[in-house]
């Protein structure tokens, strides 16, 4: 009607300004260290920046490629005792044929012979492999929740990333 006003437009970016910021506290925890404790930092970081429940690395058992032994465990309560597991069956298996997988529920469900994500009440799961130079799989890190994952493609870049790292 001829009176004079202003018009805005705004669009709020505290979510990217979260997972950019995610990213950043993480690449910066892991990106001096090597070995063991660099292990343990990852899984550490990735478990707090996901809110997740467990985060664990594993490597291909050399002599039964079929198993893997974890090299670092992180839980709420903090470090995981190591352990060894079939990939039969599991969702460890799929992401070594298949690559980065994500079921953001059910994936107990999905998974009936892998009756520790049942027993520890798994519903959400993130893993990614770790390859060698060649593309071959030398382990893996996987990320679990206790609940369906909200934001299960900021999870499997995160793995994507770090899986790179990790695998170097």
């Amino acid at each position: 009607d001829g009176d004079a006003c202003l018009i805005t437009i705004s669009r709020d970016i505290t979510s990217n300004k979260r997972h950019a910021r995610l990213v950043f506290d993480i690449a910066q925890a892991v990106a001096a260290t090597t070995g063991e404790f660099f292990f343990r930092s990852l899984v550490e970081r990735l478990l707090l920046a996901l809110d997740a429940d467990t985060a664990f690395v594993g490597e291909l058992d050399k002599d039964d490629p079929m198993r893997v032994q974890t090299i670092a465990v992180q839980t709420r309560a903090g470090p995981g005792n190591a352990f060894s597991y079939g990939l039969e069956g599991s969702p460890c298996h799929t992401i070594l044929g298949l690559g980065v997988c994500a079921y953001a529920r059910g994936v107990a469900d999905l998974f009936p012979q892998d009756t520790g994500l049942a027993e520890k009440g798994i519903q959400g799961y993130v893993g990614a492999p770790l390859t060698d130079f060649a593309g071959r799989p030398m382990g893996l890190i996987t990320v679990m929740f206790k609940r369906p994952i909200e934001q299960s493609e900021l999870a499997v870049q995160l793995l994507r990333i770090f899986a790179t790292r990790a695998s170097a």
